[in-house]
């Protein structure tokens, strides 16, 4: 995975970067690293929420690589307390 973490680049953008290399190449280790590495638990909740959006968009492989990403983030990378903000809405989406 290329890391292109720049000062002046937004880190959703660099979020969603992040999630699509680990949709390509499945490096679950490194997306974790590179995302852990921006150290901005403020947008732990826009790691999941963008996750779960993209992986909607998917084909099952992906849904299911997208979901072990996030278990294996969760407590680590990403809180209890943001995981569980995404859940009421993440029920709207599956509607």
């Amino acid at each position: 995975m290329q890391r292109h973490l720049c000062a002046h680049c937004p880190a959703p953008s660099q979020i969603m970067m992040f999630l699509r290399e680990y949709l390509e190449s499945g490096d679950m280790v490194e997306t974790a690293r590179c995302i852990g590495e921006l150290r901005l638990p403020q947008y732990d909740y826009y790691i999941v929420k963008r996750a779960v959006t993209l992986a909607l968009d998917r084909k099952e492989r992906e849904r299911e690589a997208v979901s072990v990403l996030l278990s294996n983030m969760y407590g680590q990378y990403i809180s209890p307390q943001q995981m569980q903000k995404v859940r009421p809405r993440g029920q709207d989406w599956v509607r």
